[in-house]
């Protein structure tokens, strides 16, 4: 009786506890952090794409199993056709996103774009990237290039895309902003 009265007493070892849900949608700069992100990131992410491509995703996805986390990363493609060749409906298709996600019960977490150029002057797309209420995180391009600065030692040699330790610096600064 008194072994069994003092296993009761003892501490009782609990699981951590589990992580959010979270689904990155993205493009070459959501590719190259996917493999420096904790498994419970779902990253779904293609170089090229903006945010018009992954919208009929978006819809599937909050009507099946919506993420607790939606984390949305894009730096500014022109290249896909629903962009007609501009940033321009960035603004509107984030916002279509944000609705969505936020209808789901989402949290929305939208990564800013780290400046261009290895100063501080912001990413263009980032005016799009406007923080609106509630159940949304604004990651903001200081967050994810402290200082503001994204220096060519984080640049491949086109100026533009994260070599192997801007890639690991940008994920640390996503997994600081979904907590």
């Amino acid at each position: 009786a008194c072994v069994l009265a003092l296993a009761a007493c003892a501490p009782v070892e609990s699981e951590p506890p589990t992580p959010p849900k979270v689904v990155l949608w993205g493009d070459s700069f959501g590719e190259s952090v996917a493999p420096h992100l904790p498994a419970h990131f779902e990253v779904r992410a293609f170089g090229g794409t903006a945010p018009c491509d992954w919208l009929t995703d978006i819809r599937k996805t909050v009507s099946s199993r919506p993420p607790e986390v939606a984390v949305l990363l894009f730096v500014g493609n022109t290249h896909t056709a629903c962009t007609g060749g501009t940033t321009a409906s960035y603004a509107v298709d984030v916002a279509e996103a944000t609705v969505l996600l936020r209808a789901a019960g989402s949290t929305v977490v939208i990564v800013a774009a780290p400046p261009f150029g290895g100063g501080p002057s912001p990413n263009p797309v980032n005016a799009a990237y406007e923080p609106d209420g509630a159940n949304l995180v604004w990651g903001p391009s200081t967050s994810v290039a402290p200082g503001g600065v994204y220096s060519q030692a984080y640049r491949e040699a086109d100026g533009v895309h994260l070599n192997p330790a801007g890639a690991l610096r940008f994920a640390d600064a996503i997994k600081k902003e979904v907590r």
